[in-house]
């Protein structure tokens, strides 16, 4: 028969009311009760040690190594990223090396950079500067490097002395030219002009008297499209035309009044139709030639643009004829007068500083041309032309004259009856 009993278990003892095959897995039978496996004694962990639970164990793996649910396992570091860097990644049982490039070796876990100028690799007159993976050496100060004899050697303006590079005086040799003062520098030297005296594009030193040309005005304010005139008095006409040279800058840069589109006189220029880009600092140096004596000063004027709104207005200088009916067959010429102000034309002579459209019933605007029976021309002075060539009755009806230039614009509007 078969004995029954109320069984319990503890963490480390179950108690079973059968027979051996009624154990856990992790258990096993003792004749009587279920008692736990200590799976330690066969050492399953290999690198780490052996813990073991009721049931089971685990393993307290050693650093480089994890548990994979049955043994440690050794971490493979140069798969899970590249600690070395500059260098190849070596694994090993619980770690790993590393194999580093030239120029580096493995501390700190990875390939570092080698200083090389700790090992004195430069000679005593190169300058070792370490750099990533390696190191360059170069030529300390004053002294250059020799292709030829691939060494350093003293720079020219400096001779070796004992192994020093020490600075050469050339000003012994009397190196400059007459009237020149020598100056002696680290390594080079310097030909100065005396004080008093200044250096002429030919390099030769020249001493100057002052002389009086002055501006007639100092400060110019001009209006936008209108002349401004710039004249330098202080001396006689005769001498600025037969002994003077003039030479202008503005803004601090070379300027030439011809080729910059200004009128050049010998005693100043003109610019016509001032514009924005024409205000600016114009300094005049002037040097007189005179009886074997040379003269030179220097005057500035101020230019600016003044600051007036530009306007523009447009009419029909022929209203009157215009409102008598014209006839068909003989062509019919509207006549657009323009004033402005403040406006500089690109081309003050071009028929295009206006525009000519025919409205129509509906309000919109159709831009005309020459060709298709019209003609755009310029007349006298501000007047510019539409003719329209042997008008019929269809041609009756409203012209506009547009301008619009630079912020400024206006139009007018002239209705003709042709029958």
């Amino acid at each position: 028969s078969t004995t029954s009993h109320n069984c319990a278990h503890s963490e480390d003892v179950h108690l079973m009311c059968g027979m051996e095959e009624d154990c856990e897995e992790g258990f096993q039978f003792d004749g009587s009760i279920c008692t736990d496996v200590d799976e330690c004694v066969e050492d399953p962990c290999g690198n780490g040690g052996c813990v073991n639970t009721a049931g089971s164990y685990t393993c307290d793996c050693h650093e480089g190594s994890y548990f994979n649910g049955e043994t440690c396992v050794d971490v493979d570091e140069c798969a899970e990223l590249n600690p070395c860097g500059n260098g190849d990644c070596v694994n090993t049982e619980g770690s790993y090396t590393c194999n580093c490039d030239a120029g580096y070796e493995f501390a700190e876990g990875t390939c570092i950079d080698v200083d090389e100028c700790r090992q004195d690799v430069c000679r005593e007159t190169e300058r070792c500067t370490n750099i990533e993976g390696g190191f360059t050496c170069e030529c300390l100060d004053t002294f250059i490097f020799d292709t030829a004899r691939e060494e350093c050697v003293c720079a020219d303006g400096y001779q070796n002395q004992d192994g020093v590079c020490v600075d050469v005086n050339e000003c012994l040799n009397d190196p400059c030219n007459a009237g020149e003062i020598c100056l002696n520098l680290e390594g080079s030297h310097a030909c100065e002009c005396p004080e008093g005296a200044e250096r002429t594009e030919d390099g030769e030193c020249i001493t100057y008297r002052s002389c009086r040309v002055r501006v007639k005005k100092s400060n110019i304010n001009a209006a936008s499209g209108t002349s401004a005139v710039v004249t330098l008095a202080g001396e006689k006409k005769k001498t600025f035309k037969k002994f003077a040279t003039i030479t202008w800058t503005k803004d601090g840069e070379r300027w030439n009044p011809r080729s910059s589109g200004a009128k050049p006189k010998f005693n100043g220029f003109t610019i016509r139709s001032f514009d924005a880009g024409d205000a600016g600092v114009y300094v005049a140096t002037v040097i007189i030639n005179k009886k074997n004596q040379l003269y030179k000063c220097s005057t500035t004027v101020n230019m600016a643009l003044l600051d007036v709104e530009s306007s523009a207005e447009v009419s029909i200088a022929n209203i009157e004829d215009l409102s008598e009916t014209q006839r068909t067959g003989r062509n019919l010429v509207i006549k657009c007068s323009l004033t402005t102000q403040n406006v500089r034309l690109e081309n003050p002579r071009s028929a295009d500083n206006v525009n000519w459209y025919r409205v129509n019933e509906d309000g919109a605007a159709v831009q005309l041309a020459n060709g298709d029976g019209y003609k755009v021309t310029r007349g006298k002075g501000s007047v510019y032309l539409l003719t329209i060539k042997n008008p019929s009755v269809e041609d009756s009806g409203t012209y506009r004259c547009e301008f619009h230039q630079q912020d400024a614009s206006d139009s007018v509007d002239v209705t003709v009856n042709v029958s």
